[in-house]
């Protein structure tokens, strides 16, 4: 894997929001633009990913393959499963033509984990990539995995369990009293239970 680690220059005025958003639009269509028309493919064909780290996002230049080949190891994954063979179908691709992603993570305040988004691309016309329309994937579940530690009960991550849902799901705060529905709904999201997209 080779790491590109971006040095954002670090001004001590507050740059507003939209700057900040502006900026990385831009840092990531630059980046789209060159890994499109002019980037060259085989380290990723041999299995090895680009990764651009900069402070609040990393992007991951990488093949269906690769992520599929680095299922054991501590990254994220896009598992694009069922996906995948439609976007095959659509663009009349064969399974041994090679698809390409770029997989950005974004660090959000206050999340545990990133926002990931993806795009895919094939050598539809020649050398250069094109950016694959995943409105084909429309129905078809995608698995996004990510490696976390987690050190607490798992229903306390899980809005769905019972600890939020049921009033009969019993437990106790610091101070031994019970703990309403609502409180526990609250908890989760001040105290910044998510760990799903």
């Amino acid at each position: 894997m080779q790491e590109l680690i971006i040095s954002e220059k670090k001004e001590t005025k507050q740059i507003s929001s939209k700057e900040e958003i502006d900026y990385y639009d831009n840092l990531i269509n630059s980046i789209e633009t060159k890994f499109i028309e002019n980037y060259h493919l085989l380290n990723l064909e041999n299995g090895d990913d680009e990764i651009i780290i900069t402070e609040k996002m990393t992007m991951i230049l990488t093949s269906l393959q690769n992520q599929k080949n680095n299922i054991h190891k501590n990254i994220s994954l896009i598992d694009l499963g069922l996906c995948e063979n439609l976007l095959r179908n659509y663009y009349n691709l064969s399974s041994n033509e090679t698809l390409y992603m770029i997989k950005i993570e974004v660090v959000q305040k206050g999340l545990k984990i990133p926002k990931i988004e993806y795009h895919v691309y094939s050598p539809l016309l020649g050398t250069n990539l094109i950016k694959l329309n995943l409105t084909a994937c429309e129905n078809s579940k995608i698995s996004i995995f990510l490696p976390m530690k987690i050190t607490e009960n798992l229903d306390k991550l899980n809005s769905s369990s019972g600890y939020y849902n049921d009033i009969c799901c019993a437990t106790t705060s610091e101070d031994g009293t019970d703990i309403t529905l609502k409180d526990r709904k609250t908890e989760f999201i001040d105290k910044d239970k998510t760990v799903c997209q």
